[in-house]
């Protein structure tokens, strides 16, 4: 009796053991705001993961549309070990989180309409333990698009880019004469920043002759803090 008895007990305890959860949503951007007039811009949302188990877990995440019709957007991508378009919606690789760490580098990011709607859309993303994914949490971005989001800082978001796809080199230019300590960044899609450049004038040249053919990311910033993101085609 006793044997069977202590049976029973380890089947429960291996049960509960393979049941217990790792992963816990610690904060997220529940709610972006998206200028639907100014198109193409990048907006970009956040979610932090805690550890709460009692060994480290490789995690990798997995994203769901809700419909291919977007409203508020117009094509997304997200970063987690690396940047995933359209095309992706799973992770290669994942990131080792260790007993009650905190990761964040997880970013959900969408490109604004030229549309001028007012909307929400929303995009969920699953991030689950490597090999088991009954371990897993689940997170909805909601991205809320309208005409009049940021129109205090028109002057830094109302800039052009040509010729776009770039060859050897393309211009940034800006509505009115840029504030001093403005900058031009330029990302690949692994986020290793690649160009930095002074905006002194209103029709910035950026040379991109020595990048790879490809899609980066070009970031208009003030004093340091990131204003407007875009994408720009490489093709050289």
């Amino acid at each position: 009796m006793k044997k069977g008895l202590l049976t029973i007990l380890t089947v429960i305890g291996f049960i509960a053991a393979t049941t217990a959860q790792s992963l816990q949503v610690e904060s997220y951007d529940a709610v972006t705001n998206v200028n639907s007039v100014h198109g193409g811009v990048d907006y970009e949302a956040h979610v932090t993961i805690k550890n709460i188990g009692t060994s480290a877990v490789n995690v990798l995440c997995t994203r769901y549309e809700y419909g291919a019709n977007w409203c508020a957007f117009d094509s997304n991508y997200f970063c987690w070990d690396l940047c995933y378009g359209n095309a992706t919606s799973q992770s290669i690789g994942g990131w080792l989180i260790q007993p009650e760490d905190i990761n964040n580098q997880f970013s959900g990011h969408v490109y604004s309409p030229y549309s001028s709607a007012t909307c929400v859309d929303s995009v969920r993303y699953v991030f689950y333990v490597e090999n088991n994914r009954n371990d897993s949490v689940s997170v909805v971005l909601k991205f809320s698009a309208a005409p009049n989001v940021g129109v205090e800082e028109d002057n830094l978001k109302s800039v052009t880019a040509y010729p776009n796809p770039a060859r050897y080199f393309f211009f940034v230019e800006f509505k009115n004469q840029p504030e001093a300590n403005t900058t031009i960044e330029v990302y690949n899609l692994l986020g290793s920043k690649v160009k930095s450049v002074s905006a002194k004038s209103k029709k910035v040249e950026i040379n991109v002759s020595g990048l790879k053919s490809g899609i980066y990311l070009y970031t208009i910033s003030k004093d340091g803090n990131a204003v407007e993101t875009r994408k720009i085609m490489v093709n050289n």
